[in-house]
């Protein structure tokens, strides 16, 4: 009996020992994310039942949206530098984090591997490693239930209805919120606001607290499935369906982290039903508001729609524009050069003519104009120069549309001011 006992008080501090030094209980795993170094998207890997911490570069951020199926948000902890979230994988399933803060956003992807079994879970299944036989042990030892590490009620949970004073003193919390209706709210305020009688919210549901400190539910959408429901009927030419699905992705999405390609999704199914109006509106969306890419693919098709359209001057603005970020587009300068020459300005024209063909444009057309306006009177004159580009079209096919002008030009000029051989 006295043997069973010491037996029992050995295996119970093994075990106790083991659980308390177990990765993930003494200490978070720290995964530095810059936002700006790392565009804005992350991919990272983490173990199930391993808890992990985000640090953020810059004072401010707060979670806007996670998957709280596979993710429990436990702690937010600001410092003047940056920001951390304690985070506990408790799903199997890639899952995400959606971060903001005033006009940025930051998007992790959460690879969870599945945790390797512990060595507190290996001791109770092989008996604690001693080689007393089960049989041996005390019934009560026989019929104690396994319990994982980090199973258990999460603790400095704000959104899971922990007790604020289980927080550190030098830790402000705030429900996470959306950009323009909450507030920071400090533990002591959120204490006050919330009890007696107000119960705080589960974990797996989104709030903030308004600035009226009002516990607000963010609806929950799948927001993912509206989403590749638009691509795939968009792809099939389906573009009723498409457009329902796209416009409420973007109608009621959180993290709208596929915002910019559902917006350019929408302009070209209403490209397609030609209606301009509602085509503009998500072009010009994704002008003000998306990324450098999908900012340039907009603006180009903008540009292009309303050069198809003899909106001259609507697209040499949106043409220059571009220019600014691409300076070295054949197509675009070639089309920024028609215009100016449609507008007699031959200066400019002449520019992004010679611009693109340093680049690599090759058109008739784009010779014959710069012959032309280098064989004018005024300031732009050189007949060495109007001479080369003539020759350039001679010496193309004569299927070409100024072939025949060429050829004259070039016999006149060759015959009265210069003697090539």
């Amino acid at each position: 009996m006295k043997k069973s006992f010491f037996v029992v008080i050995i295996f119970l501090s093994r075990i106790i020992i083991l659980y308390f030094t177990a990765p993930g209980s003494s200490g978070a795993e720290l995964i530095p994310v810059d936002p700006d170094a790392d565009a804005h998207h992350k991919e990272i890997s983490v173990k199930r039942g391993e808890i992990f911490t985000i640090r953020l570069k810059g004072s401010g951020w707060y979670l806007n949206r996670y998957d709280s199926n596979n993710l429990a948000f436990k702690l937010r902890t600001v410092h003047s530098e940056y920001t951390d979230f304690t985070i506990h994988p408790v799903g199997e399933e890639p899952a995400y984090l959606f971060f903001s803060y005033l006009d940025k956003d930051m998007y992790i992807r959460v690879n969870i591997d599945p945790r390797i079994r512990s060595e507190v879970e290996e001791m109770l299944n092989d008996g604690g490693g001693m080689n007393e036989k089960k049989e041996d042990m005390p019934p009560e030892i026989n019929e104690v239930p396994v319990e994982s590490p980090g199973d258990g009620d999460e603790e400095t949970v704000i959104d899971s209805g922990t007790e604020i004073d289980e927080l550190p003193d030098d830790v402000e919390a705030e429900y996470l919120k959306t950009e323009t209706e909450s507030s920071v709210i400090t533990k002591d305020e959120i204490k006050k606001e919330t009890s007696p009688g107000k119960k705080m919210p589960d974990a797996e549901d989104m709030y903030y607290i308004t600035k009226d400190k009002e516990i607000v539910k963010i609806p929950s959408v799948n927001e993912e499935s509206e989403y590749r429901k638009g691509v795939e009927a968009f792809n099939n030419d389906e573009l009723e369906k498409a457009a329902e699905h796209v416009l409420d992705y973007l109608s009621n999405c959180v993290s709208c982290v596929y915002k910019d390609n559902a917006r350019f999704i929408a302009a070209e199914i209403y490209i397609k039903q030609e209606n301009e109006e509602k085509t503009m509106i998500f072009l010009d969306k994704l002008i003000d508001f998306g990324n450098l890419e999908y900012k340039m693919k907009a603006g180009r098709i903008k540009a292009d729609l309303n050069y198809e359209a003899d909106k001259f001057e609507d697209a040499l603005e949106g043409y220059k524009t571009l220019l600014l970020y691409d300076g070295n587009n054949v197509e675009v300068l070639k089309n920024t050069g028609d215009i100016y020459y449609m507008f007699k300005d031959y200066e400019n024209a002449l520019a992004n003519y010679e611009l693109g063909m340093e680049n690599g444009l090759a058109a008739d057309e784009v010779y014959f104009r710069m012959a032309l306006m280098y064989d004018s009177a005024g300031k732009l004159k050189d007949l060495e120069k109007a001479y080369r580009y003539y020759r350039f079209i001679t010496e193309m096919s004569p299927e070409f549309k100024h072939y025949q002008e060429a050829k004259q030009r070039v016999q006149f000029m060759e015959k009265n001011f210069f003697n090539y051989e």
